[in-house]
């Protein structure tokens, strides 16, 4: 870089490599003026609108100025290659500041060698100091600018520092010894302030060491008659003492002995003993927002961009709530305008509780991973706080990553990022092996910042959950941050689902009124009436980004914006930041926008057409406003979404979708944006636009359900379709979108949405399509714990039908597609045509096994589980969970495997093995993907209530499970009703009666025939109805489905209550290979009681009291594996060979 030097003293000008620089006129001369004479501080912007217009700036006044800085830029700086930053002239929000050694612009030298002379502790060293500094005053400083505030005032301060450098160096020179070298300095000093007492009384001690004493005298004389006629005072006390010393001839006013003759430059050897030292060079300016001891600033208190360090003037913008001498983005590490995280001199306020919260969590990581949560409203200062925790760490591994804040980056992007930080590559990829890249890349202690989690795609919060359950590494702390009103049910159930790790969770309310009032003191910058600081506290609510917004708004338009007129909504203050922005400038800004919070700059200058000077020059004024941070020079980032998205609305929509195809075709040179060309190819699309969009939509939907995104592959799906709606792309084409919505859909976890997707994905293909395409439309490739469609007979009987007349017109050869449409006959079916599902499983798992293929095998298998009730094998169900997740490795289906962990969870609570439904249970929640969250939690949940119950702790358990069935029901479940019956049912038979469920359980019997009637006749016969609950007895034994063996034993045990014997005989050959184990539905979330109570009974209602009393013997052995035991009663009873069942 070339060399530049400043001269203030004299007419303002600059040298740079050597050759002078023609700085133009004088306005923009001043703009360099201004700079130095603010000593390396910053220079708001508004203060240069101020002074360089004399307050009456024009309304194309921010555009000069803007013109001013990049001119002078290429003049100080001609080899700076394009868009790198400034070294010199340098962006430092609210303003710019000068960034130069102290020794390159000649007041600041001058400064800083009086400094050093008032530092000095040897006469000789101070001598030194005032020497340099004087021979640098070659003329009066700032000459060409006499009448502006900004220079005077300067000036002013100069010629005060240039009289205290006279007056230490006189006193340097009478301690050395040599009065007379400094006679002619004191007397042109006096002469020019006669009023100066400290300069009159070291002239008068000069002038009589050297012999003259008379003239001291007069000295001392003139000054007290001036002091006396002029200000009507007499001298001071070190004055009058100096007189009259003089006329005594007073023996200290000599010095103790003569000095040695001093060398060449000085003006005499330094007393014996001292040992001067070199005067140092002087140091380089502070950061912008610093200034040097002693310097009043670069404006006078209360101008906006006068804060001193550590003052809340200048805080980063994306970090709301802290303040710093300089906002990162503006310069590279080290330089003015840049202060990385947790630096002394950013201040965090109002926050000293959750930092310490925070610490506490980092403090207990053990083992395990843990997590904690920051949430709260935009601008409350969530990333402020997590920065400065961060910066506040020794020793520490950090690494962070974003979510952003539009769609368009790949499926887990944040990880991307953190694994970036890690280990230097990139990594992409589905969810389990980016998670599993970042956990091998993971050495403790490590901190894993997440911010903005509230938009989070499913894959992120899916490799969130896997690291946060998984049981190491060791000494790693997840800091995940949101905002708690947009939290979506992925990222609650993600919360549910990481309770047991977390550490804290620090809901950020607003700052309190001292804080608040601090940091809008720091950005308005002057005081202001009582009455508009309590509007703006008022308005603010403590929120950090409302309170910069606003006060910036006071310090632009002053007091009255305060007073009058608040704006209600944080968008419109920044709209009206926006509009005293430059028009190209403010354009700009809105063309940035439609790229994202994060700006890729090279990608901007292609969509817009901008030359490119004009576009960074437009870019560092957003910078300068502080609506922009520039993380490095090919990139800038809005400092918060909501600057992003306001500066996005601002163009109408029209424009807007041309600007996204313009992005379209920029990135059509980069196949590897994948995401964005489908994001922008949606945002874009019409009828014009649709046949090149449609490519790039189905990559983007393609490449997100790989990765794991399904929401987002939804939505390019969709996009899809309407690109086919509006001409584009062909028949097959068409189908495969329907398809891939469908499986999209299914994937998200809303699985009655995608029934219905499904039936317009037949439509089509029926219409268009051949049998093979019908038979791909009736597929939906995801895991299914429980059939999730209306419980209805005719329709069960119709979709069988259907399915069953495309296997026969299906070409045989195709075995694979037949297993698969297999596997879908035997899930529509499973929950009441047993006749077709079971055989449609059985022979669907045959296939997978001769065409060994792993995926198809998941499909058979997760068929094939509903049917273990009807197995000579009760251990059926783990042998299909193993069998499943074997599978699921070798297909690199993680969604499978989370379903054969709950099938061995389910076979576990069987077993009464609570621990091994603890530990799948778990290992569940760690696989599942984010579309099966909401099932695995259920799941959990579930459970949970059971242990409640098993515990004996009755009350809890039923509270519980009303909680999970009341969020089933507002989830949507088709068949609620049913469900609550059974599940109240059960935990009511656990308590001991369902004498008050009557009413309830007619309404749905009568609604649903069939579907609860055993329920029915336990609460009849708990209600006394025994007539009846015989009449309504005759019915066919229930199938071998999900729900048979709780069916099952509720039957035995209606049966024995009402002396059926021949149902006695038939349920208990039934339930009798079940011996030792508890009652449940097949997916384990319902569980009745020990099989034995019920074989117990039966056997007692036929008569075999040994056999009822053996049962019981087991029952209760049984229970003896849980804390409380509910039957206990009841087998107890049977157990001492009572007869009567109840």
């Amino acid at each position: 870089m070339s060399t530049v030097t400043v001269r203030a003293f004299g007419p303002l000008g600059a040298r740079v490599a050597g050759g002078e620089a023609e700085l133009g006129g004088p306005r923009q001369r001043a703009v360099l003026g201004m700079l130095v004479a603010a000593s390396g501080r910053v220079v708001s912007v508004d203060r240069f609108l101020e002074d360089l217009w004399s307050g009456e700036p024009p309304p194309k006044a921010l555009g000069a100025l803007q013109a001013y800085v990049s001119h002078l830029r290429r003049l100080l700086e001609p080899d700076r290659a394009p868009r790198t930053p400034a070294s010199v002239l340098v962006s430092a929000p609210p303003g710019y500041a000068l960034a130069l050694p102290v020794p390159q612009v000649d007041t600041w030298a001058f400064d800083a060698l009086v400094r050093a002379a008032e530092q000095a502790a040897v006469p000789a060293e101070v001598w030194a100091a005032c020497t340099r500094a004087l021979a640098l005053w070659t003329d009066e400083p700032f000459t060409g600018y006499p009448d502006q505030e900004w220079a005077v005032a300067e000036a002013g301060r100069l010629r005060e520092r240039r009289a205290t450098a006279v007056e230490l160096r006189a006193g340097a020179a009478l301690a050395l010894g040599r009065p007379e070298a400094v006679l002619g300095d004191l007397a042109a000093l006096h002469a020019r302030d006669p009023l100066r007492e400290r300069t009159a009384g070291l002239r008068a001690l000069a002038l009589y060491r050297v012999g003259r004493q008379g003239e001291a005298l007069t000295v001392l004389r003139e000054t007290r008659t001036r002091l006396v006629d002029e200000l009507g005072v007499d001298p001071g006390p070190e004055l009058r003492a100096l007189e009259s010393d003089i006329l005594a001839q007073a023996p200290h006013l000599l010095p103790a002995a003569a000095p040695a003759a001093a060398p060449a430059g000085a003006p005499a050897a330094a007393p014996a003993g001292a040992h001067p030292r070199p005067v140092q060079e002087p140091t380089d300016p502070p950061a912008p927002g610093s200034a040097p001891p002693g310097h009043p600033g670069s404006a006078p208190p209360g101008r906006p961009g006068s804060a001193p360090p550590g003052r809340p003037g200048s805080q980063p913008p994306d970090d709301p709530g802290s303040a710093s001498p300089g906002r990162p983005g503006s310069a590279p590490p080290g330089r003015p305008g840049s202060v990385p995280p947790g630096h002394p001199g950013s201040v965090l306020l109002g926050r000293a509780a959750e930092l310490a919260a925070l610490h506490r969590a980092a403090a207990a990581t053990g083992p395990r991973p843990s997590v904690a949560w920051v949430e709260g409203e935009p601008g409350v200062g969530k990333s402020a706080l997590v920065e400065r925790f961060a910066a506040g760490l020794d020793g520490w591994t950090v690494a962070r990553g974003r979510c952003p804040e539009v769609s368009g980056a790949p499926p887990g992007w944040a990880w991307s990022e953190i694994h970036t930080a890690l280990t230097g590559t990139a990594a992409t990829g589905p969810a389990f092996d980016l998670a599993r890249a970042v956990a091998g890349a993971l050495t403790g202690p490590v901190l894993l910042l997440l911010e903005d989690l509230h938009r989070a795609d499913q894959e992120t919060l899916q490799i969130l959950r896997q690291l946060a359950t998984a049981d190491g590494p060791a000494e790693v702390l997840v800091v995940g941050t949101f905002r708690g009103d947009e939290a979506g049910p992925d990222l609650r159930a993600t919360l549910a689902a990481t309770v047991d790790r977390t550490a804290g969770r620090i809901a950020l309310t607003g700052l309190d009124d001292d804080a608040a009032r601090t940091l809008l003191h720091g950005v308005v910058g002057r005081d202001l009436p009582e009455s508009a600081w309590g509007a703006l506290l008022a308005r603010a609510s403590g929120n950090a980004l409302f309170l910069r917004q606003l006060g910036g708004l006071v310090a632009a338009e002053g007091v009255g914006a305060a007073a009058t007129g608040l704006p209600v909504a944080i968008r419109e203050l920044i709209g009206r930041r926006l509009d005293r922005l430059p028009a190209r400038t403010a354009t700009t800004l809105a063309r940035a926008a439609v790229l994202g919070r994060d700006v890729d700059v090279d990608l901007l200058l292609a969509v817009t057409n901008t030359p490119e000077d004009d576009l960074v020059d437009d870019l560092d004024a957003g910078v300068v406003a502080g609506l922009l941070t520039a993380p490095d020079p090919a990139s800038v980032r809005f400092v918060h979404a909501l600057v992003r998205d306001t500066c996005y609305d601002r163009i109408p929509p029209i424009r807007r979708g041309r600007l996204h195809l313009a992005v379209v075709e920029a990135l059509e040179g980069r196949p590897d944006q994948v995401f964005a060309l489908a994001h922008h190819s949606a945002q874009s699309l019409t009828a014009g636009s649709a046949a090149r969009a449609l490519p790039h939509l189905v990559r983007g939907a393609e490449q997100a359900r790989r990765g794991g995104a399904a929401d987002e592959a939804a939505g390019y799906w969709r996009a899809a379709l309407a690109a086919h709606d509006l001409g584009a792309g062909d028949t097959p084409g068409l189908l495969r979108a329907h398809r891939g919505l469908v499986e999209a859909v299914a994937a998200s976890g809303d699985a009655l949405r995608a029934r219905a997707e499904r039936e317009a994905s037949l439509a089509a293909a029926e219409r268009l399509g051949d049998t093979a395409d019908v038979a791909r439309a009736w597929i939906i490739d995801s895991p299914t714990l429980w059939t999730a469609r209306p419980f209805d007979l005719a329709d069960s009987d119709a979709v069988a039908a259907r399915i069953t007349a495309v296997l026969d017109r299906l070409d045989p050869a195709d075995r694979a597609l037949r297993a698969d449409l297999l596997a879908t006959r035997s899930q529509e079916t499973e929950a009441w045509l047993l006749g077709v599902s079971a055989p449609s499983s059985e022979e669907a798992l045959d296939l997978a096994r001769e065409l060994d293929d792993p995926r198809l095998l998941c499909r058979a298998l997760n068929s094939r589980f509903a049917h273990t009730f009807a197995s000579d094998d009760v251990d059926e169900l783990a042998v299909v969970a193993d069998a499943l997740l074997a599978a699921a490795d070798r297909a690199g289906r993680v969604d499978f495997e989370a379903l054969a962990h709950l099938l061995h969870a389910s076979h576990a609570i069987g077993c009464a093995d609570l621990p091994a439904v603890d530990r799948h249970l778990h290992a569940a929640v760690r696989a599942g993907t984010t579309g099966q969250l909401a099932m695995l939690l259920f799941a959990t949940q579930v459970y949970g209530a059971t242990e409640l119950l098993l515990s004996g702790d009755l009350e809890q358990g039923r509270a519980r499970h009303a909680e999970v069935l009341a969020r089933i029901i507002e989830g949507g479940e088709p068949n609620a009703a049913i469900v609550r019956v059974w599940a109240t049912g059960v935990v009511e038979f656990t308590v001991g009666s369902l004498a008050g469920m009557v009413d309830d359980i007619r309404a749905v019997a009568a609604r649903h025939p069939g579907a609860v009637d055993d329920v029915l006749t336990v609460a009849l016969l708990d209600a006394g109805l025994v007539d009846e609950a015989r009449a309504g007895w005759d019915r066919p034994p229930w199938p071998r489905d999900a729900t048979w063996l709780v069916a099952t034993s509720l039957r035995a045990h209606c049966a024995a209550r009402l002396g059926d014997l021949a149902e006695c005989r038939r349920t208990h050959d039934a339930l009798l290979p079940w011996s030792g184990r508890l009652a449940r539905t097949l997916n384990g979330l319902v569980v009745l009681g020990p099989v034995d109570l019920f074989l117990a009974e039966t056997a007692a209602a036929l008569g075999d009291t040994d056999a009822a009393a053996r049962h019981a013997d087991r029952a209760l052995a049984l229970g003896t594996r849980f804390a409380g035991d509910p039957w206990r009663p009841r087998a107890t009873r049977l157990q001492v060979g009572r007869n009567t069942p109840g």
